[in-house]
């Protein structure tokens, strides 16, 4: 009907429609993208040309980064060469995880005014890192001489990535105490984040991560608003440390005396993360009726101390908590208040998301409903690695068993290939390689193997038992007694 409508006026005249209307918008304070569409329309590209810029800032800065591509590459049609508009494509294929983001960095390093180049060499070397090419990001770093002092803190922090995966933990330690305490200097959250993460990084490898995070976490010497964060850069490695294979017991010794530090200490965001982790501990040991009371603390500790990342974590491990007793409406609940909370962090948002939709997809009732989870997921993460590697593999597992399980074997074979990308590179031992065999297995299944599916289920199920978590073992053992149920092997 609109197309009826709009073919009886002439194009001269839908023009001049579209250009009077942007006029007034413009007036208006509309969105850029909306501003954009009908000087397109118009056919004013040159005037267009700031709001499309404008539009792929805006889309970066929400993290919607394949709207932000589609409209860059609108703009580039129209210009290009244009330097703002090469900046914010490497941006946001980088946020994709393209891993093309490194090219189109040096694309627009090539066409930068000079005092932008270094910035974006910073950038480019990350981008490089995340993609696995870390000699490549250290010929980058090392090329950088000097950058403008708001870039300073980013680039001891790659300097200090980069080392860390070289394994020269003494370089990579040395980068992120610099970048720390020059983010204490500055009061960046960002840089004062990053760098704590690289310091725990440094002492998750070392097997020291215990004393650094008590360090970090019971430090009266930081500023409130960085002690604030603090919790959130640990939050990462606390979940690579309960996957690494340390025995749950001496998790849950840690755990219970950070707690009794952080009481004696006042420090109530220290006492919510060892309540958390000493939840976590107990739920992944399989005693989920020890974990559901200490995670229901946490939140509400974590309420009290408005940090929205640990809620949101302590949501999401109390929703499976929830699911192993048999509390479908528990977890139902707890999972769309993690999800609230998770949105409302900015952290929350680079660590969580992957977490709680993963844990979404495994509560739901039938395949169907997987398969929709899945979907509502990939719209809502927008990319395994647009957020925190690490923790992508949350999401990418169950994502894969439940595309396995509705014999989507194409999509279960690419997720199960990022994951076992992501495990090469941050759990190289642990539970996410029994969390391979096991997703290895389900795709056995839709391929019609159920002997290889047998044999994968049983080396997981070993190995999670041998792990201690009893948890994932039960998963498994319930798997492994329906195929031989079903008389498959």
């Amino acid at each position: 009907m609109r197309d009826r409508l709009t073919n009886t006026v002439s194009e001269a005249e839908r023009a001049a429609a579209h250009s009077a209307a942007a006029d007034r918008l413009a007036g208006l304070g509309a969105p850029p993208a909306r501003l954009a569409h009908h000087l397109l329309a118009a056919a004013r590209d040159r005037d267009a040309l700031p709001w499309l810029t404008s539009a792929a800032s805006e889309a970066i800065g929400v993290g919607a980064h394949t709207d932000a591509l589609t409209t860059v590459d609108r703009g580039l049609a129209i210009a290009p060469q244009d330097p703002t508009l090469l900046v914010l494509r490497a941006d946001a294929m980088n946020g994709l995880g393209d891993p093309g983001a490194p090219a189109a960095y040096s694309l627009a390093m090539a066409l930068s005014a000079e005092p932008d180049r270094s910035a974006l060499a910073v950038r480019r070397a990350r981008a490089l890192i995340l993609a696995g090419d870390v000699p490549a990001a250290l010929e980058t770093l090392a090329g950088v001489e000097s950058v403008p002092p708001a870039v300073r803190g980013q680039l001891l922090v790659a300097r200090g990535l980069a080392f860390w995966c070289t394994g020269a933990l003494d370089e990579a330690e040395e980068a992120g105490q610099e970048a720390k305490g020059l983010a204490e200097t500055t009061g960046s959250v960002r840089d004062f984040v990053d760098a704590t993460m690289v310091l725990a990084m440094v002492a998750h490898e070392r097997g020291t991560w215990p004393q650094r995070v008590s360090l970090d976490l019971l430090d009266q010497h930081v500023r409130p608003d960085l002690a604030a964060v603090a919790m959130d850069a640990h939050l990462c490695i606390a979940e690579s440390y309960l996957y690494g294979g340390v025995p749950y017991p001496d998790v849950v010794r840690f755990a219970s005396d950070l707690q009794r530090q952080a009481v004696a200490a006042g420090s109530p965001r220290a006492e919510a993360f060892a309540t958390t982790l000493l939840g976590e501990a107990h739920l992944l040991m399989g005693d989920t009726e020890t974990a559901a009371p200490h995670l229901r603390s946490a939140v509400e500790q974590h309420r009290r101390v408005g940090v929205l990342c640990g809620e949101a974590l302590s949501l999401q491990r109390l929703a499976q908590a929830a699911l192993a007793n048999g509390d479908a409406a528990e977890a139902q609940a707890a999972l769309s208040s993690a999800l609230m909370a998770a949105r409302g962090s900015p952290v929350g948002t680079r660590h969580l998301l992957d977490r709680v939709h993963g844990t979404v997809i495994r509560s739901a009732p039938d395949r169907a409903s997987a398969l929709s989870a899945v979907d509502e997921a990939t719209q809502a993460v927008r990319g395994p690695f647009e957020t925190c590697p690490p923790c992508s593999i949350n999401l990418t597992v169950p994502a894969a068993i439940a595309c396995a399980d509705a014999g989507d074997v194409d999509r279960a074979t690419r997720y199960l290939t990022v994951s076992e990308h992501v495990a090469g590179a941050f759990y190289p031992r642990g539970g996410w390689q029994a969390a391979l065999d096991e997703t290895r297995a389900h795709l056995a299944l839709a391929e019609g193997d159920p002997v290889r599916a047998g044999r994968l289920l049983t080396a997981a199920f070993g190995a999670f038992e041998q792990l201690g978590q009893h948890l994932d073992a039960g998963r498994c053992r319930h798997d492994l007694d329906a195929l031989t149920s079903a008389g498959k092997v």
